[in-house]
């Protein structure tokens, strides 16, 4: 006998009880299984249609981040809300009983038969415990049974399953792309592994959308390359498609031209292009090619635009003046050697600006330097120093990458003229006496003024100088004055010993303010002087007073014939008025006609005077002692002569001009026979000067030829002595 324990007697319905705690049990298993699944189910369909998802659309980390909070959510929600309630309810015996009656329902009701009269009968009768029994042996009948079919058999198990060992399945095949895949649910911005690489030439990667963008001009045309890359065993695909369009307008499908024929290297690269004829707002692209994806942005801009063009002039410095500042728009000429400085606005930040200048004698481009402010809304080019016209070209980069239209901006160079001197003599003619003074006139031509002038003698090889102050204005006419006495007891490097017969030219030089190169000094026209003795000086002005008389009596000519017309006037108007009235028509034609003669005697009377007051200033300024001669040239030719031309003439036309009446006639014929009574005192003087310079001429030249004589002899006498010594 073995000495084993004896088996507890179990007290009536254990039996029932432990089929109700097992089957309770599996329930709860049953439960949690189903749950696990569906977790696992949901897991690799989410998973899937991720990876799908996101591979066909690939989409920013933003988003992504936005997706996956959203499913955490969904399924904590879901876990909250319906998981965790199904996992920790109680069931109770009567809802187990339930499920077991759709399977046995006899033994079910014996149970659940049990189940009533142990709660509700306090004392076991002997029917009460015949029934317990008897649902304790239908208990220990069902053994083993289940209520539910095991979580492995349900589709979500098979397709969880299923969806599970294919990922791992591709993992193993392609770890690179379940790399990626475990990288991009870890939000990185790690890319796809593709057959087809997209790459957008001259696009910049916006992180917060994934876009690649590129900022192209507004209301322009633009036109933008993508490359296709594969490997070299590989072909690029025949089209690349854009779908997309602007916003808030209609989506269209379009495909990219095909350009040239691909590259092939170790991969082979095929660009393809497309254009969209006007962007006026943003335009989004998804294109596609083989299993690449892009999606691209053209950003509509404002091309950058300069403003405000200012030129601030730096003088140069022989201009000694302040600095200047125009508009462009009226810039006018600058000077040669200053330095122009362009200042402008901008009406966007800009990055860079390019500018460069073509001279006119040099097209080949050269490179300026451009300033930016830090904002990058101001600029500033400086220029070198002027030495020609330049074309200024300019070009500005904005930050967002967009050009501005080229700005040509000419900037013409006044270059620094040398200047212009004009010599004229002034109270002296070219043949002078080696005394003389010879006083002139200079009239100068500059852009910017002289920084001197002078008078200069040469003969030969030597010159000497005679300054002259020069003006602060230009132009205007100077005088100045040579004196060839003073010049002769001059210092050595300065003196200018002359004798009858030489010849010197006289030139007027001046000196450009100009001191950015040496230049020579500007000269005028040279004037041939020639000296000569006084006596010969005294005939060559006897010959000039010959052609002013000559001159003064073809003015008496027409003085006769303007007498002789307004006389004749004056005697018809001193007819009856019935006699003239058939003449009254041509009155004014009359008047005119005479009035022409008047002014050109009067015109012929002071070119007259004016060479009478020549002749005695060339007596005075060549210091002829000849006092009488200059006497009676100022007060018997010169005055005369002007008060002919200032009073009487002048009387006469506008007695001519006003009325011709019988009182303006007379006045007018006695003012013509004023003048023509002055003309013959001028004429008749004029016979006594020229009498007087023929004898003074005749004894010069007597006196001369003795001088010659003279000396000839004294030479003569001095080789004899000389010879004694031989």
């Amino acid at each position: 006998m073995t000495n084993e324990p004896p088996i507890p007697e179990r007290p009536p319905g254990a039996a029932v009880d432990a089929l109700l705690v097992r089957l309770r049990n599996e329930l709860h298993g049953a439960i949690s299984g189903r749950i696990g699944w569906l977790v696992l189910a949901a897991l690799v369909l989410l998973g899937w249609l991720f990876l799908i998802a996101d591979r066909w659309m690939e989409p920013s980390a933003n988003v992504r981040l936005a997706v996956e909070m959203t499913l955490l959510a969904l399924g904590l929600g879901w876990l909250v809300a319906v998981a965790a309630p199904r996992l920790t309810r109680l069931i109770t015996d009567r809802e187990v009983v339930t499920l077991l009656h759709r399977k046995h329902p006899r033994e079910a009701d014996l149970i659940a038969t049990a189940l009533d009269v142990r709660r509700h009968e306090r004392h076991h009768s002997v029917l009460c415990e015949s029934t317990i029994q008897d649902a304790d042996a239908a208990a220990r009948t069902l053994g083993d049974v289940t209520l539910v079919s095991p979580p492995a058999s349900s589709a979500v198990t098979w397709f969880a399953i299923a969806g599970a060992v294919i990922a791992l399945l591709i993992a193993v095949a392609r770890p690179d792309m379940a790399t990626s895949f475990v990288q991009r649910v870890a939000l990185s911005e790690a890319t796809w592994p593709r057959r087809v690489e997209l790459i957008a030439e001259g696009f910049s990667h916006d992180k917060p959308t994934g876009e690649w963008t590129k900022v192209v001009a507004r209301d322009e045309p633009a036109e933008f390359e993508v490359i296709a890359k594969v490997d070299g065993a590989d072909a690029p695909p025949e089209t690349l498609w854009a779908r997309g369009g602007r916003r808030g307008g209609r989506q269209t499908l379009t495909t990219l031209t095909r350009v040239g024929a691909p590259v092939r290297d170790r991969t082979i690269q095929q660009r393809y292009r497309r254009r969209v004829e006007r962007v006026d707002s943003d335009v989004a692209l998804t294109i596609r090619g083989g299993d690449g994806r892009l999606r691209v942005r053209l950003v509509a801009a404002d091309r950058p635009q300069l403003t405000n063009l200012t030129v601030r002039l730096e003088p140069p410095a022989y201009l000694d003046a302040p600095p200047t500042s125009s508009q462009a728009t009226t810039l006018r000429p600058l000077p040669e050697g200053g330095v122009a400085t362009i200042n402008a606005g901008a009406s966007k930040r800009l990055a860079s600006v390019q500018a460069t200048c073509r001279g006119a004698d040099n097209q080949t481009p050269q490179e300026l330097t451009a300033q930016l402010d830090d904002d990058g809304e101001r600029v500033s080019i400086a220029t070198p120093p002027l030495g020609q016209s330049l074309a200024v070209s300019i070009v500005a980069t904005a930050a967002d990458g967009l050009v501005s239209e080229p700005i040509e901006l000419p900037i013409e160079v006044a270059k620094d003229s040398s200047p212009s001197v004009i010599l004229t003599l002034d109270g002296v003619g070219r043949a002078v006496t080696r005394d003389a003074r010879l006083p002139v006139r200079v009239r100068l031509e500059d852009d910017h003024g002289v920084a001197d002038v002078r008078l200069e003698l040469r003969r030969d090889e030597a010159t000497t100088a005679v300054p002259v102050e020069p003006p602060t204005v230009l132009p205007r006419t100077v005088r100045g004055e040579a004196d060839l006495l003073s010049l002769r007891s001059a210092d050595p490097a300065q003196r200018l010993v002359l004798q009858p017969g030489d010849r010197v030219g006289l030139v007027a030089t001046a000196t450009d303010r100009y001191d950015l190169a040496e230049r020579p000094r500007s000269e005028s026209r040279s004037i041939e002087i020639e000296v000569v003795t006084p006596a010969e000086l005294l005939a060559r002005l006897s010959d000039a007073q010959r052609d002013l008389r000559a001159s003064l009596e073809a003015l008496r000519t027409d003085v006769e014939r303007l007498e002789y017309e307004v006389d004749l006037e004056s005697r018809r108007r001193a007819e009856p008025e019935e006699a003239v009235a058939e003449e009254a028509s041509d009155l004014r034609r009359w008047s005119a006609e005479r009035l022409l003669d008047v002014r050109k005697v009067s015109d012929g009377i002071a070119d007259a005077a004016t060479r009478a007051d020549g002749l005695r200033r060339q007596v005075v300024n060549n210091r002829l002692e000849q006092p009488d001669l200059i006497d009676r040239l100022q007060r018997r030719v010169v005055q005369p002569l002007r008060a002919i031309e200032d009073r009487h003439l002048r009387a006469a036309a506008d007695a001519i001009r006003s009325s011709p009446d019988a009182d303006s006639l007379a006045a007018a014929l006695a003012g013509v026979q004023t003048a023509k009574g002055e003309l013959e005192r001028v004429l008749s003087s004029l016979d006594t000067q020229q009498t007087y310079n023929e004898v003074v001429s005749m004894l010069r030249g007597l006196i001369r030829e003795q001088q010659r004589v003279n000396e000839k002899t004294a030479r003569q006498e001095s080789d004899s002595a000389r010879s004694l010594f031989d």
